[in-house]
């Protein structure tokens, strides 16, 4: 039987085949969403840092003329405003990736999960064994 640590946990989100967390508990589900939130929007920082997706996606709409603002009588109502993880959570991804690293280096995933892609080198670029280097060892 594995046992999953917090960091196994982690690095399996920053997965995009896995960023379900299928096999963990929900107290480990909530531990690594709150801990990746901690990161992306620190507490002591506004609401500036928040992405929604139409930010990210559409480009800013016309300003409506003056007349047809007096004219218009619905009120605007601003949309809930979502996280870096939550528009990563929402993402579907149609292809299957053996490397997260392929996924995090397309330029159009780096420019929509800023934060997360730092996240994603940081915590990939670890190798998973020691077996290169002994192998380099015992050759020498």
């Amino acid at each position: 039987m594995f046992i999953l640590e917090d960091d196994h946990i982690r690095a399996s989100f920053l997965h995009p085949n896995y960023k379900k967390l299928r096999g963990a508990t929900k107290t480990q589900i909530k531990s690594c969403h709150g801990y990746y939130r901690d990161l992306v929007l620190p507490a002591t920082m506004g609401d500036d840092l928040v992405r929604s997706d139409k930010d990210t996606c559409e480009p800013p709409s016309k300003k409506n003329k003056f007349m047809l603002q007096l004219m218009e009588k619905n009120e605007t109502v601003k949309e809930p405003c979502m996280s870096e993880i939550d528009c990563y959570n929402a993402l579907t991804v149609e292809e299957e990736y053996t490397n997260p690293l392929s996924f995090w280096q397309q330029q159009h995933i780096q420019l929509a999960y800023p934060t997360l892609y730092r996240l994603a080198k940081r915590t990939f670029a670890v190798p998973c064994s020691s077996v290169a280097v002994e192998r380099q060892f015992s050759a020498a």
